[in-house]
């Protein structure tokens, strides 16, 4: 059996999804990026506010037509 952590679990089912880029702010939950940074190919984007990272995943929808 793996020792796997909920963080890790969560990295990994987002990879598997084929999610390329995640918009967020940093500290809350820290372990959750910690944890794609390391294990997945999947883009980071750090936002300073929680809007900005909608707003950012919203532009991205639009330009790639894709919800990812």
């Amino acid at each position: 059996m793996v020792n796997m952590t909920p963080w890790k679990a969560i990295a990994s089912a987002l990879a598997a999804e084929g999610i390329e880029r995640i918009y967020g702010m940093p500290g809350n939950p820290l372990h959750l990026v910690a944890d794609i940074a390391k294990s997945t190919v999947i883009d980071v984007v750090l936002t300073r506010h929680e809007h900005s990272g909608v707003a950012c995943a919203f532009a991205a929808a639009r330009i790639t037509r894709s919800p990812q």
